[in-house]
């Protein structure tokens, strides 16, 4: 994790002594939004709300990695699901025939 930026709002667990050392632990940089100013932080904010509640508190994990496979799945499919009108113009069959019948799928 050396070299993460980790951003966050000023939330007293966050400016806290003991987080901070964490972080410097694992090699993660601290960023945090300015005071007073939620709307640095807004989109970052909205999408893990939509993450908690649609996909992590409803299921259970037994590992990270199953933890993992499930935010993956959620950000992937859930990108194609929001896109999907930009999707259905992107042409394959052009692609294909200029690959000379390889593609890239």
């Amino acid at each position: 994790m050396n070299g993460t930026i980790l951003h966050s709002d000023q939330g007293f667990q966050y400016t806290s002594h003991e987080y901070h050392a964490a972080l410097q632990q694992h090699g993660i940089i601290p960023s945090m939004s300015r005071k007073a100013n939620c709307l640095d932080n807004a989109c970052i904010e909205n999408f893990f709300s939509h993450l908690k509640t649609e996909c992590i508190y409803l299921e259970e994990f037994n590992s990270m990695d199953d933890l993992e496979a499930t935010v993956h799945k959620y950000i992937i499919i859930g990108a194609f699901k929001r896109n999907s009108h930009i999707l259905a113009l992107y042409n394959t069959e052009r692609r294909y025939v200029h690959n000379t019948g390889i593609t890239d799928d």
